[in-house]
């Protein structure tokens, strides 16, 4: 199943928010080797997790995270405009229309 979940309503699936992180966490710190924030819980969360973004969520059939991707509106801070500007040739995107997609 797919979940549409805004950030303040994850906590309310706790399976699904704990197994999102820890799958992250092995993905992007010892899959990918990126130098990402890990908690003692062993979930990987950065600062635009606090920002309340739309996860879209592949459940699994036991309520775990099967694969996900994080949105948020660039009218706002994104990934993009604070550490990638040199891939846009220093112009920020931003748009009510135009939405970053990270942590897929």
């Amino acid at each position: 199943m797919l979940r549409y979940i805004h950030g303040h309503d994850l906590s309310s699936l706790p399976r699904l928010q704990t197994s999102m992180h820890l799958d992250r966490a092995d993905q992007f710190q010892r899959r990918l080797g990126w130098p990402v924030t890990v908690d003692a819980r062993g979930w990987e969360t950065d600062e635009y997790d606090a920002l309340d973004p739309l996860y879209v969520i592949w459940e699994l059939p036991d309520g775990r995270h099967g694969g996900s991707m994080r949105f948020l509106p660039t009218t706002g801070r994104t990934m993009v405009n604070d550490h990638f500007r040199h891939l846009t040739n220093d112009v920020p995107i931003r748009s009510p229309f135009i939405w970053e997609c990270t942590r897929f």
